[in-house]
């Protein structure tokens, strides 16, 4: 009984041990893919074809609290947001939506105990 459980054992870690590394999760794709799809204005017009570009990240700069998509779609509807980009050899490799300055919240400075 001893051996068979210890064979159990030194089997079950050797597997975990030498097994195969898993592969790499694939990247999350968005649930409606506009890759290619021609896309329309508020009125039925057709705009032109969307491409997605696979190689450029999208940042948001927030306070950390609240969601970010949020955070973007009102970055989006304020005229004095700002997009920066960050560029590699020429090409862009990703777009950075920063708030108005005046909304975004100030962060608290540090204080000692003494002067509470």
């Amino acid at each position: 009984m001893q051996r068979k459980a210890s064979a159990y054992l030194v089997k079950r870690l050797g597997d975990e041990l030498f097994a195969k590394p898993a592969a790499p999760d694939e990247p999350t794709k968005p649930d409606a893919d506009l890759d290619g799809q021609i896309i329309h204005d508020e009125e039925g017009r057709a705009v032109g074809t969307a491409h997605r570009l696979r190689h450029v990240a999208v940042y948001v700069v927030s306070d950390g609290y609240g969601k970010l998509d949020d955070e973007l779609a009102r970055c989006l509807k304020e005229s004095d947001s700002e997009v920066m980009f960050q560029t590699d050899g020429g090409r862009i490799t990703a777009l950075i939506y920063v708030p108005d300055p005046s909304r975004a919240p100030r962060r608290p400075e540090a204080m000692r105990a003494d002067e509470v």
